[in-house]
């Protein structure tokens, strides 16, 4: 049996390690780019996950606000308040829902989808806001249409006390035609601030 000399164990391990320094930086070489785009693609869906909660979060706020607003309406009809309250809250229901969908998202190209999805599909600062600012405006319409209603009766019923008066206020047919025109103006804006509102509850 032939003995291992000390030669002979100092080759070997030179093999050996020759070996490892060649097999080990093909290995890195192949590994390290397949991590670093695996890395970049979890980074990129955290960041879409974490934006599709904020506009989320931020459409339910605004329409929570805009559901408080509408409550607080005076001149609206329970009935108008009603129905656009449902409008509202099945929004709400429904982005509530997407959220839910978006957190459980696990594939880039649906979260993507879904992400563009929020201000193609859920137009609530085009479409629903905008809605609550024309019907907050008739709101005050109406409120300053009862107002001067008020005003106006008094006016008058001070013009006709005049008309009373022999050789009275000169200026009283003027004054008549005036009230007249201002009575008719106020009435056109109840009309059309109740077309307005009709138009956006139905």
């Amino acid at each position: 049996m032939k003995k291992i000399t000390t030669f002979s164990l100092l080759f070997l391990a030179e093999i050996s390690l020759l070996g490892s320094t060649t097999i080990l930086p093909v290995f890195a070489e192949t590994e390290t780019p397949k991590m670093n785009a695996q890395m970049r693609q979890e980074e990129r869906m955290a960041n879409l996950h974490t934006r599709a909660d904020q506009e989320i979060t931020r459409r339910v706020n605004a329409l929570n606000q805009l559901l408080a607003r509408i409550q607080a309406m005076q001149k609206l009809s329970s009935a108008n308040k009603t129905t656009l309250a449902g409008q509202i809250q099945e929004q709400i229901t429904a982005l509530t829902t997407f959220q839910i969908k978006i957190k459980a998202d696990t594939d880039l190209a649906t979260l993507m989808a879904d992400v563009k999805s929020i201000t193609g599909w859920y137009r609530i600062f085009a479409l629903i806001i905008p809605k609550g600012h024309l019907l907050a405006a008739a709101d005050r319409i109406n409120i300053v249409s009862d107002t001067m209603i008020t005003v106006i009766t008094k006016v008058q019923t001070r013009i006709d006390e005049l008309k009373t008066i022999p050789a009275g206020f000169t200026e009283i047919t003027s004054l008549q035609s005036l009230l007249t025109d201002a009575t008719a103006q106020v009435a056109d804006a109840k009309v059309q601030a109740q077309a307005a509102i009709a138009y956006i509850s139905g």
